[in-house]
């Protein structure tokens, strides 16, 4: 669940005590998929279960460790939600919003839902 009234708190890495007991917690799988880790330099990522981004912490309860096949859609995913809850902090406003300008059709003239033309 996303909370756009609560501003995003900086990523903290895992110790080393932290990403073991991940490890031995999913029995050395990925979280999402449940395929083996590799555990090799830049093959597992840690991904939180709820951005920081949409009010999620640093918790351990709040993390997971994922294989980088599975991290690729979800930070797509997760760009999108970000972009959503800009917009609804009014982050992304840049000023005011412009008149759509006119195509330049008469204003003396109406069409009706039926079609018919009807004086304005």
């Amino acid at each position: 669940m996303t909370r756009p009234d609560v501003q995003p708190i900086a990523r903290r890495p895992l110790t080393k005590l932290e990403f073991a007991r991940l490890a031995v917690e999913q029995n050395g799988k990925c979280a999402n998929c449940g395929v083996k880790l590799k555990f090799e330099p830049h093959q597992i990522r840690d991904e939180h279960v709820v951005s920081l981004f949409g009010g999620g912490t640093n918790d351990l309860s709040n993390r997971q460790l994922w294989c980088n096949e599975c991290v690729k859609p979800k930070n797509a995913s997760d760009a999108a939600r970000h972009a959503k809850i800009k917009r609804l902090r009014g982050e992304t406003k840049t000023g005011p919003k412009k008149k759509i300008p006119s195509r330049g059709f008469d204003k003396k003239f109406k069409r009706k839902m039926n079609g018919e033309v009807v004086k304005a």
